[in-house]
Formats: structure tokens, C-alpha cells, sequence
């Protein structure tokens, strides 16, 4: 039995000076840190879009929580179809990019029935 757990051990520990032969995961980015425009394409054709100084104040209208808010240097925006979209938290650029014509459409029907109630 003692020697069971030695080779047991033995195992353990040359996984953890040698590792398992798995390569170490990628460091990413935080969400809140935006990612170089050429790092960043998206599957869905998302591309991170970098918020510059001439952007900063504009009114804008989160896609994805309908959050109106201004630009600051640190909100978060993505360009899709030619269009620049601007986040009001870290979470939403991420729900953004899964399926952005769901959010695009939600916005557009939001547009449509502004200034009259049905």
C-alpha cells in the first residue's frame, strides 16, 4: 500500500514540475481593456473600435440595455456593417458581438415608435 501511494505522489508531483504536456492558456484582456482593431475580428464581423478624443462626449444609445448615456474615454464601442456602436457597461460588448443583428433589429423597432405610443 506505501508503495502505491509513493508512485501516486511521484505522478502528482512530476505534473507539477514537468505540467501535464498542455500549453498555458492565453492571457486576455480584461473586458474593460479594448483589444487592437487587427486582434479583434470577430466571427460575426465585429471589430473592437478604440473611443477617440473627438468621440468623447457624444450622446450615445447602448444596443445591447437601450442605456442612453454620454461617451467617456472609457466606454467601450465595436464597429459592425460600417457603423460605430457604443457600451454602456463591460458586459454588453460581448452579448454585442455573439448576435449583433438581434441587437440591431431591437434598436431599429425602439426607433421606429419614438414620439407616439400604441
Amino acid at each position: 500500500m506505501k508503495n502505491v501511494l509513493l508512485v501516486i505522489g511521484l505522478i502528482m508531483l512530476s505534473w507539477g514540475v514537468f505540467g501535464c504536456g498542455e500549453a498555458e492558456p492565453p492571457v486576455l484582456p480584461s473586458s474593460n481593456e479594448p483589444v487592437p482593431a487587427e486582434q479583434s475580428v470577430a466571427v460575426s464581423g465585429v471589430i473592437d473600435h478604440l473611443v477617440t478624443e473627438s468621440e468623447i462626449g457624444r450622446e450615445a444609445v447602448c444596443p445591447v440595455m437601450g442605456t442612453k448615456f454620454k461617451v467617456t474615454k472609457s466606454n467601450q464601442a465595436a464597429e459592425y456593417k460600417g457603423q460605430t456602436y457604443y457600451f454602456c457597461c463591460g458586459g454588453c460588448p460581448d452579448a454585442f458581438k455573439k448576435d449583433p443583428e438581434k441587437y440591431i433589429k431591437a434598436q431599429s423597432e425602439q426607433d421606429k415608435h419614438k414620439g407616439h405610443n400604441h
